[in-house]
């Protein structure tokens, strides 16, 4: 297995198990409108994990920016 492991292969069972029930349901429509809140959502969250990191990447490549302490 590559680095996603046992466990990542487990969340994305449950995930389309969870699917399947959820579909069972639910009509088109509100199918539809759930799948896009879920996009929404998990784009949102992966957009806050890449700020801290994208800030500080911007920050190390700007020259006039020092961490206090630096001269």
């Amino acid at each position: 297995m590559g680095k996603s492991g046992p466990n990542c292969d487990a969340l994305l069972l449950l995930a389309a198990l969870v699917s399947i029930q959820m579909s069972r349901q639910l009509t088109p429509d509100q199918m539809g409108l759930l799948a896009a809140f879920f996009e929404v959502l998990g784009d949102n969250l992966a957009l806050l994990a890449l700020c801290p990191a994208a800030a500080e990447a911007a920050a190390e490549l700007d020259p006039s920016h020092k961490k206090s302490g630096e001269a």
